[in-house]
């Protein structure tokens, strides 16, 4: 089910995600070490936040990927995925979440969610302390 939803917002990244990884072998990792947010209504996923909360040593938490089928784009789905990401990072006692992006609605949806920009180039780097 995840590698199926995967493979219809492929394109919906650039460079595309099958171009970066493997997407079966990625579905098996995150499986394995992430925790995995996800909107689904029927059986069927909509939107999807990939979490790691495994740094440690600097309480730092990464979103590698969040995406949402374009049908229910502006719905509020990544808004409501991503509040919950962060709630997720808080209660595993991270302080600080970090996410590169080079999508415009994208690092607008996370300036709202109170990220700021700490490192420029190709894709924005961002954090939200907490």
């Amino acid at each position: 089910m995840i590698a199926d939803f995967l493979y219809k917002i492929d394109n919906d990244f650039n460079p595309p995600l099958s171009s970066k990884t493997n997407l079966s072998d990625y579905v098996k990792k995150v499986i394995v070490n992430a925790e995995l947010i996800i909107d689904q209504k029927d059986g069927k996923i909509r939107g999807l936040v990939v979490l790691y909360c495994n740094d440690y040593d600097t309480k730092s938490a990464y979103i590698p990927l969040v995406g949402v089928l374009s049908e229910f784009r502006g719905c509020g789905i990544a808004k409501r995925c991503m509040l919950e990401a962060i709630n997720v990072a808080r209660k595993k006692g991270m302080k600080k979440i970090m996410i590169h992006s080079n999508n415009p609605v994208a690092i607008k949806l996370y300036k709202d969610l109170g990220f700021h920009i700490i490192e420029e180039g190709d894709r924005k780097l961002m954090q939200l302390s907490f």
